[in-house]
């Protein structure tokens, strides 16, 4: 196997961690809790960074991202 340019790895590790095109994210409240909310609060991994964390403190209503 021949050498793999640095861009080339960048790039394939990055779409290991990025939802694919179409992907939808629609959680349950059940899921939201067990799933992420869970594994959040004992700081374990989660293979899909897919809810941004906000300290909403810092922003005012209208700056916050979705809003």
């Amino acid at each position: 196997m021949g050498d793999v340019p640095p861009a080339v790895v960048v790039a394939a590790a990055e779409l290991h961690h990025s939802p694919l095109p179409g992907f939808r994210f629609y959680p349950t409240d059940q899921e939201l809790v067990v799933c992420f909310l869970t594994r959040k609060v004992l700081g374990l991994h989660m293979d899909l960074d897919i809810i941004p964390v906000v300290d909403y403190c810092r922003f005012e209503p209208h700056q916050l991202p979705g809003t």
